[in-house]
């Protein structure tokens, strides 16, 4: 083989490693976007949590006094 076909076959292997490299860093970056949706999502569950329990207690005491009417009631 001639140094300017071994010269080839190494740009081919240079080039095909410079578009690997950037399919990983695509990658890195679309791994970075997710975990920042991740994060958001994890704070979102958290509040809504947070809603739930207090929609509860809020029921509870809504709801012992409707039953201590009925139950006096009767």
């Amino acid at each position: 083989m001639t140094k300017e076909g071994h010269g080839c076959i190494q740009k081919e292997r240079i080039t095909s490693l410079e578009e690997r490299l950037k399919n990983v860093e695509y990658d890195i970056i679309d791994i970075k976007e997710t975990n920042k949706m991740l994060i958001d999502l994890q704070a979102e569950i958290a509040t809504l949590k947070a809603y739930h329990k207090i929609t509860m207690i809020l029921l509870t005491a809504l709801i012992i006094p409707i039953i201590i009417t009925l139950i006096r009631t009767i």
